[in-house]
């Protein structure tokens, strides 16, 4: 090859190479552009990310706040409605107590003269009676039914229902001689204890006898002491 031939060749290959490295390095800056381009959207998506989450933690941190506002008015509501209810329903348990007694009342002094043959009326008869204990005059008690008879007392105690508490804290006070206690104007005179109701159960009647107390409820007619046969054989 001649020396012109020899210099073409020699200049087309830098010019080839020339090229080459021009588009090469046009790529790369490219490349670059696109990949901060990439960068810079991906920033852009992150701040946009971090302000969504940034409102909803507003969000949620105002629901919940929403919510224990609702949940304390709603708490705050239910109480109230459940206290009102109590009361509702404990002045209706003491409407009906009293109708109970009331109820039971006027037979005490028939049962006293159908079964103790008391002929006269009582000298002292009281109902619903408030009494304070002798040596304790902070110490109060309500009695249903105090009957005074000259040689007698009936005590009666009403409930509009019988529950074995009922039953056992009675049992208690008669035991504690509390009685004389609240009515010292009557001591010396016999204690005639008797436990009342509409309906009494075979189980309440027995255990009131077993405690030497009169159980008194509804027979066929009119009230009767259901327990007097039992307690009066003994």
């Amino acid at each position: 090859m001649s020396t012109n031939g020899l210099k073409a060749v020699l200049q087309d290959f830098i010019v080839t190479t020339r090229d080459s490295f021009l588009h090469l390095s046009q790529a790369q800056e490219q490349t670059d552009r696109d990949i901060k381009r990439l960068e810079q959207q991906a920033e852009r998506d992150r701040e946009a990310w971090n302000q969504r989450m940034a409102v909803h933690e507003v969000e949620s941190q105002e629901w919940k706040r929403q919510h224990e506002e609702w949940k304390q008015q709603h708490e705050a509501e239910q109480k109230k409605e459940k206290k009102a209810w109590n009361k509702q329903w404990g002045e209706l348990a003491n409407s009906l107590g009293r109708v109970v007694e009331d109820i039971v009342a006027p037979n005490i002094s028939r049962i006293a003269q159908d079964y103790f043959n008391f002929t006269e009326p009582p000298k002292d008869f009281s109902i619903r009676r408030k009494a304070y204990y002798l040596s304790m005059p902070d110490k109060q008690r309500e009695f249903d039914t105090v009957a005074a008879y000259p040689h007698a007392v009936i005590l009666n105690e009403t409930k509009e229902t019988v529950r074995q508490s009922y039953l056992e804290d009675f049992v208690a006070f008669l035991e504690s001689g509390e009685f004389y206690g609240y009515f010292p104007e009557y001591q010396g005179r016999k204690l005639i204890p008797i436990f009342s109701s509409l309906y009494m159960s075979d189980p309440a009647v027995n255990y009131l006898t077993k405690h030497g107390i009169y159980a008194l409820a509804m027979g066929d007619e009119t009230m009767e002491l259901l327990n007097f046969e039992q307690l009066k054989s003994k």
